[in-house]
């Protein structure tokens, strides 16, 4: 156990940690499911006035712990609702990966947002990790439509270079790697298993040695997402809000500047919290519980401030 916390960034730690923790304290959280379209939805709902549309990240799902805990946390102000990526054969991919060549979930993510417009005053979308890139594609997905309803796209450490993060994480330290990569692998073993057999599933398991290896098996091709479209960026204007950790061990920091360059958003001041940790969930809840009331101390224009 001390070789490998000997080894293990704290940060890394640190965002073991609290998925753990999610998971645990809020094993008892209650979510109902419905389908938009095609795409499992878990509807956390408390009879509010406004709604989150929350976009999980790889290896997690709409009912993951994060997800829950944000619920507990907002439940007062917000119903949430957690569309989970892949829950139907008509989807491309497995759940536990968003990607570009899915217009299924795109689709049903913007009929499912058209829905919550009739019910709600005001609708938020907030993607964790690997929703990010997600988000950008239904954010796509929802230009010329009328955005009055839609109030602010929240990013936490969203991973939109896929490619480039797989690559990232090999080199990350070798127990946070070893445990993530067969995490990956298995899931999407079984997820072949159940679909195409056992034989394209062990055909899987042992042609794969890398994420990036599993990655190119189901696209063999290049994951960065497009940019946001024009008419998309200005009718947000500056409601894009980027939370994202310096000292990320998953997703790093430079990734999102530079895939969001151009982009009017503004980054809350979070310099320390992990990926998706406690720090970084508690100060994503923060915005929405003061209303998304930005304190100017707290966050930069990144059209103004580059890093």
């Amino acid at each position: 156990m001390f070789c490998i916390i000997k080894f293990m960034p704290f940060p890394a730690l640190y965002t073991a940690a609290s998925i753990v923790w999610y998971s645990t304290v809020n094993l008892f959280v209650k979510s109902s499911e419905f389908y938009s379209g095609d795409t499992k939805v878990f509807k956390f709902k408390n009879n509010n006035k406004r709604a989150l549309i929350l976009l999980h990240g790889i290896s997690g799902t709409g009912d993951s712990g994060y997800i829950k805990h944000a619920y507990r946390k907002l439940k007062n102000k917000y119903d949430l609702y957690a569309p989970e990526y892949g829950t139907s054969e008509k989807h491309l991919y497995p759940t536990y990966l968003p990607v570009k060549d899915d217009p299924v979930f795109q689709r049903d993510v913007v009929a499912l947002y058209r829905d919550l417009c009739k019910e709600y005053e005001q609708i938020s979308f907030v993607a964790f990790s690997a929703g990010g890139g997600a988000l950008m594609l239904v954010l796509n997905s929802l230009a010329g439509e009328d955005l009055e309803k839609l109030n602010t796209a929240f990013f936490v450490s969203p991973a939109f270079e896929m490619e480039v993060g797989f690559k990232y994480l090999e080199n990350v330290w070798g127990p946070v790697r070893f445990f993530m990569k067969y995490d990956y692998w298995k899931k999407f073993f079984w997820w072949l298993k159940k679909n195409k057999g056992w034989k394209d599933a062990f055909k899987f398991y042992f042609s794969c040695r890398t994420f990036d290896d599993v990655f190119k098996y189901f696209s063999g091709k290049d994951a960065s997402y497009p940019e946001l479209k024009k008419d998309v960026l200005s009718s947000l204007n500056k409601r894009f809000v980027l939370l994202h950790p310096d000292d990320d061990p998953i997703v790093q920091l430079s990734s999102s500047l530079r895939f969001l360059k151009e982009t009017n958003i503004s980054r809350i001041n979070q310099l320390v919290g992990g990926h998706i940790g406690f720090k970084a969930l508690d100060r994503f809840a923060k915005f929405y519980q003061d209303d998304e009331d930005i304190d100017a101390h707290d966050l930069w224009d990144m059209s103004k401030n580059k890093r």
